[in-house]
């Protein structure tokens, strides 16, 4: 007899079991051990890439691995019509529009990104008070398109060299998804 709710493997898939049947129904967040997983249709989706709920937090996964950050709760109810999520360990953005509930859970689009080198890209919810077309950045290069996070922190393109779209430094761009 099965547990009354585990995760059991047959074949080369892993189903949910809920009272001691297998439930082909669920869909949604399922801890086995110490693992989020996402479940689709009763089986578990290792190929899963998403937003995905559990006690009340919003998680991001890719290929059915949890990613390092979550949505902060204060965040999910926000006035605004994006979110943006800064994965610092995977140098990796998330954008998430709306559902029809006004939560942030439906991803818009994901890009690499470098974080901030030393430990600068900071930690917390903030709003975007601000917007460039061009902006000077350290160095005495320049960001196409930067929106300031808090401070002196900004999202930006790789840099150029001036503000003109063919002075784009390749080196830096070869960089980017690296911290």
């Amino acid at each position: 007899r099965w547990d009354t709710n585990t995760l059991v493997k047959y074949g080369d898939d892993w189903y949910v079991v809920s009272g001691g049947v297998v439930d082909f129904g669920y869909n949604g967040a399922y801890v086995y051990g110490d693992t989020l997983n996402a479940i689709d249709g009763g089986v578990w989706n290792k190929n899963y890439n998403g937003p995905i709920y559990y006690d009340g937090n919003a998680y991001t996964l890719t290929n059915g691995t949890l990613y390092s950050y979550y949505l902060h709760p204060q965040a999910v109810n926000h006035n605004a019509p994006y979110l943006i999520a800064v994965d610092r360990t995977n140098n990796c953005i998330t954008v998430y529009a709306k559902d029809n509930s006004g939560k942030f859970t439906v991803p818009d689009r994901a890009f690499v990104c470098s974080v901030g080198t030393d430990g600068l890209t900071p930690v917390g919810v903030f709003n975007t008070p601000a917007k460039y077309r061009w902006k000077e950045l350290r160095g005495n290069v320049h960001g196409q398109y930067s929106t300031r996070i808090v401070g002196k922190v900004l999202f930006h393109s790789v840099p150029y060299s001036k503000q003109d779209n063919s002075t784009l430094l390749y080196r830096s761009y070869n960089k980017l998804g690296s911290a």
